[in-house]
């Protein structure tokens, strides 16, 4: 019986609680309005992707080792690549020595020092030999995305005053905006894949 009783006093406070409205602790918010949208312009990685492949790239983004190797293993077995040429070590070993390296070959797989959003960009090495072979993988760190060339190229002078490189080669996806030093490469035979660690 008690039990009872108590069940309806709290069921009493519910309903009373219904009745009485609260004052709005928020009155300044305006909850009708429309959420605003985050601005790309601090993600340099979405803008350059956006870029890259409306400009006929292949692009793709991974998160662990084994999806890079899946996705470098892919490339290769969907353009028949019988010989690579890659002078990155531990991109070497990601796919098992399946192909043979030589100096003529079907594809080529490199890292990559920096990529621009605008003009979509890559800034290589010039030992990456990229440019031996008509098709490309290029596997580049997120945080080595900048939002424009002019940034990329003022990352580089940090790399050549601490002796680690002083050759680099600006390959660019567009007709418009370069730098007077890049090269324009057509998209469709690049693929890029982006990761969330350094190499």
């Amino acid at each position: 019986m008690n039990e009872s009783k108590t069940r309806d006093k709290i069921l009493k406070r519910i309903r009373q609680a219904l009745l009485d409205k609260a004052p709005d602790p928020f009155p300044d918010v305006n909850f009708a309005a429309k959420l605003e949208e985050y601005d790309e312009q601090e993600f340099p990685e979405l803008l350059f992707a956006e870029n890259f492949i409306s400009a006929g790239g292949h692009f793709t983004f991974c998160e662990k080792e084994s999806e890079l190797k899946a996705f470098l293993l892919y490339v290769l077995q969907q353009l028949n690549a019988k010989t690579i040429v890659c002078t990155h070590s531990k991109l070497k070993n990601l796919t098992d020595g399946t192909n043979s390296f030589t100096d003529t070959p079907d594809i080529s797989i490199s890292s990559c020092f920096s990529l621009a959003a605008y003009p979509p960009s890559l800034i290589l090495s010039s030992s990456s030999c990229f440019h031996r072979a008509p098709n490309h993988i290029i596997v580049a760190a997120a945080q080595d995305t900048v939002h424009d060339l002019k940034s990329g190229l003022t990352r580089i002078k940090e790399v050549v005053r601490y002796g680690n490189e002083n050759n680099f080669e600006i390959i660019s996806f567009a007709e418009s905006g370069n730098d007077e030093n890049a090269i324009v490469y057509p998209a469709k035979n690049f693929f890029i894949a982006m990761i969330d660690w350094k190499l």
